[in-house]
């Protein structure tokens, strides 16, 4: 339909609507309206009245262009600012609607095959992806709680079974590594332990022998009844064993022996104070020579210069999950920034060659658990204190 202000032309097909009657052209040809035979007039007229509404409403509105309902119908119009006219297309609501639907239709069949596919798309990424990386994910908490991994555990395909195979043969690669691992740390606290059992000082020996001598000598049978006594105690337990390892109880019984050779060296010029080990921690088990290395260190570096007198005191002292051997000497040759080189080189394998005792003693409690190990002060009260600390979870029999 196209009107201007002051004239309407509506159409339908070949059918052309005057204001002051119709015409219908075919092929060029134009007939009268009594002519026509297509339509009734009923629905002639009806489309002239639905005309002129639709003419009275779009100049009401006053816009260029736009659509609106009226009736049944939806009208779409556009006007011409060149040519003056109106141009307007009216349209049965239903047909809209079914067009709309069927686009409705059309849609949701794609979005239903879309969602499909992506149901699908999703099944094969979880099966082929998702699921295997959850399943290696599952192998590397294995490997680090020490489970075995083998490769009936597990199926998979494509570049990932090649992933999981090289995981598997580097899992191997790694047990075999720790493996070897352990087996050099066991050599090495082995060694470690045979050179600290091979460290018997010759000096000490030499005194031993001289006292003996002397006290033979002088017709003091007691005393060299007694040296000779806890010689051969000293030498039975270092040669009763060859276990790197020993009970607590034992160990310091050993101590004991060797404090009293010390005593009878040194008469008056030593005192030594001892505790006696709590009943419940007699059985723990300790690095053999471990207490007595300390100890004799503090024969050879922790001297009194004032004095000349060495005092001696053992105490115990338990924390949450360690047991302390306190080792105590009244020394002061030990200063504070002799203390600070100490415990540097103590935790690193670079120390002084006077002092490998005490390196492999650390190392040797470190392989126990690694909040074991000595730790070296200078208390507050003077001279010089060495802990030995040892787990409270492992026993011997």
């Amino acid at each position: 339909m196209v009107f201007t202000p002051d004239f309407l032309l509506m159409g339908d097909s070949d059918d052309t609507y005057f204001m002051g009657g119709y015409t219908q052209t075919e092929a060029g040809g134009i007939t009268e309206q009594s002519e026509l035979q297509e339509a009734s007039l009923q629905e002639k007229d009806t489309m002239i009245d639905l005309s002129y509404r639709v003419r009275e409403k779009i100049i009401q509105l006053g816009e260029q262009k736009g659509n609106f309902q009226i009736g049944n119908y939806i009208c779409f119009y556009s006007t011409s600012d060149l040519w003056g006219t109106t141009y307007c297309n009216i349209v049965l609501k239903s047909k809209v609607n079914t067009g709309i639907h069927n686009y409705i239709f059309i849609i949701c069949g794609i979005c239903i095959i879309t969602l499909t596919m992506l149901f699908i798309a999703r099944t094969m990424l979880y099966r082929l992806i998702n699921r295997p990386f959850v399943k290696l994910m599952e192998l590397f908490d294995k490997t680090s709680l020490g489970e075995p991994v083998t490769s009936d555990n597990i199926e998979m395909r494509g570049e990932l079974q090649d992933v999981y195979i090289r995981f598997v043969d580097m899992y191997k690669r790694l047990q075999e590594t720790q493996l070897s691992a352990m087996e050099q740390h066991m050599a090495l606290e082995k060694a470690e332990f045979h050179l600290q059992q091979a460290q018997i000082n010759p000096h000490f020996l030499r005194n031993c022998f001289n006292i003996t001598q002397v006290c033979l000598r002088y017709g003091d049978y007691s005393t060299a009844q007694l040296m000779t006594a806890h010689l051969s105690k000293y030498f039975d337990y270092l040669s009763k064993s060859p276990a790197s390892d020993a009970i607590l109880h034992n160990e310091w019984e050993y101590v004991k022996v060797y404090l009293d050779i010390q005593k009878i060296r040194f008469g008056h010029k030593l005192s030594v104070e001892l505790e006696e080990i709590p009943d419940d921690y007699r059985l723990l088990v300790i690095p053999k020579l471990s207490i007595q290395s300390v100890v004799e260190n503090v024969f050879q570096h922790s001297i009194n210069l004032t004095t000349d007198i060495r005092e001696v005191r053992i105490s115990f002292q338990v924390e949450e999950t360690l047991f302390n051997i306190i080792i105590w000497d009244n020394g002061d040759v030990v200063t504070e920034e002799k203390l600070s080189e100490l415990t540097g080189t103590l935790n690193s394998n670079s120390i002084p060659s006077e002092h490998v005792g005490l390196l492999n003693i650390h190392h040797r409690l470190k392989l126990m658990r690694e909040d074991c190990g000595l730790i070296l002060k200078r208390p507050a009260y003077g001279g010089f204190e060495v802990h030995i600390r040892i787990p409270i979870d492992q026993k011997g029999v």
